[in-house]
Formats: C-alpha cells, sequence, structure tokens
C-alpha cells in the first residue's frame, strides 16, 4: 500500500503538467504590445511586435518576426519556428544569422537552460498552470544564477515577460510585455503593469459588446473596479491608474 502511495505521489506533478493540450507560440497575426519604460518619463514609449509571413532559411521553415514602432514602418526582426515544446528562434544577418532555442516548456523544476546569450544558465525554479483569459497556461519561472530580481517567466504559447524574442530578464531590460493578442483576440495582459494611452484590444468574453463588465482574465464583473484595469464593451478601460 505504501509503495503505491508513493508511485501516485510521484505521478502527480505529471498529471498536473498535462491539464490539456499544448498550446503553440508561433502563429500567423499573433502579436505583442511591449511598453519600453525606463527611470526618465521622456524615453519611455510602446511598440508592438508580430508574425506575419514564412520563410525558409536553410531548408528550415519559419514565421517571420517584426517590430513597429508608432508611425513608423515594421522592421524584420528575426524568424521563429516551433518543434514540439520547444521553440526556437534565427537571429537577423547583422546577428550572425545564428539560430537558438529560447523557450522549451518540457522542463521541469531545477532543471537548467543555456541562457540567450549563449554563456549564462537560466535555472527553472517553479512550473504550474495559470488562467489567462479563460485559459490555463502552462507558466515556467526561471532565474539567472542566484538572483531572484532576475526572474523571468515563461507563458505557453506567449512567451517570456519581457518580449517574445528574449527569454531571460537581464540588468538594465526595460521591456515588458504588457499585452499579447491571437487571431485579434486578447489572450494575455499584465494586469500589474501600465498601459499607454489608445490601447484597445479586443477580449474574446466581452465580443459582444453588450455593456457587460470583465476582469483582464475574463471574469464577469457586477461593476467597474475604483482602481485598476477592466474590459468594457471590447476594450481595455482604466481606472485610478498612478504609475
Amino acid at each position: 500500500m505504501r509503495k503505491m502511495l508513493l508511485t501516485l505521489l510521484c505521478m502527480l506533478p505529471m498529471a498536473l503538467y498535462s491539464q490539456g493540450e499544448y498550446r503553440g507560440m508561433v502563429a500567423e497575426g499573433k502579436a505583442w504590445l511591449i511598453y519600453h519604460y525606463t527611470m526618465l518619463e521622456e524615453y519611455r514609449y510602446s511598440y508592438k511586435m508580430f508574425l506575419k509571413g514564412d520563410t525558409v532559411i536553410d531548408g528550415v521553415a519559419y514565421k517571420k518576426l517584426y517590430s513597429e514602432m508608432e508611425k513608423e514602418a515594421p522592421v524584420y526582426a528575426g524568424a521563429f519556428r516551433e518543434d514540439g515544446m520547444k521553440v526556437y528562434f534565427r537571429y537577423t544577418e547583422q546577428w550572425g544569422s545564428k539560430e537558438v532555442c529560447l523557450y522549451d516548456f518540457g522542463l521541469d523544476v531545477g532543471d537548467t537552460f543555456t541562457a540567450q546569450d549563449g554563456e549564462g544558465k537560466l535555472t527553472v525554479v517553479s512550473k504550474k498552470y495559470e488562467e489567462h483569459f479563460g485559459q490555463k497556461r502552462l507558466t515556467l519561472s526561471v532565474r539567472s544564477g542566484e538572483d531572484s530580481s532576475l526572474a523571468t517567466e515563461w507563458i505557453e504559447g506567449i512567451g517570456s515577460n519581457s518580449r517574445p524574442n528574449c527569454n531571460e530578464m537581464l540588468a538594465g531590460n526595460y521591456d515588458r510585455l504588457v499585452v499579447c493578442a491571437e487571431a485579434k483576440d486578447t489572450i494575455f495582459v499584465d494586469a500589474k503593469r501600465y498601459i499607454p494611452t489608445g490601447v484597445t484590444p479586443v477580449a474574446k468574453q466581452a465580443a459582444g459588446g453588450d455593456g457587460a463588465i470583465y476582469d483582464v482574465a475574463g471574469r464577469r464583473l457586477n461593476g467597474a473596479p475604483a482602481k485598476g484595469m477592466y474590459i468594457k464593451d471590447r476594450k481595455i478601460r482604466i481606472n485610478g491608474l498612478t504609475d
């Protein structure tokens, strides 16, 4: 009986991590809104990254990633491909056109992973499912060295909480993911960060535009919160934002 109990306990993490089919990150039209924030307000800005079109490099198929600043033409930023639960990024020729594995959602707590620079190591410190807009997504927290302030979240189907083509939170890295959308539906919002004026991603749960109010996880509310973000008539709205 004791042996059977130990076996079941060992199988529990496997059951926890199989709460649904893996949701891929590389999809046509997927878009990320990123906020670049610094100590000096005049140097803060937001920009968009998105996947559009296909390319073949050295016989391997990729989706092309673009970066777009407001009122400027999109700039090619590299290319993504996916193989199982691993996500690969191909740098532009300016950076040697090398390919790196940016994410591996098959890792377990305690596993190490080669950092983006090819030298340092990232360690998985937690692995769990978190809900975003009604969908549970596998989320790994990875840490660079022993500095807990440099922990980064990898979110299944979304990437890191920095920008999609950066898998670690570096000192001086001021890029922070705010919104991720797929097929014009919002699938992620960072409720703890400032959202620049004019951001109006569509929430699937509020697609009817019937005046109903939802929180950023897609749950229906009785009224608008006094402070914070909420969704009404397919738009993200903000009350009492001070930072």
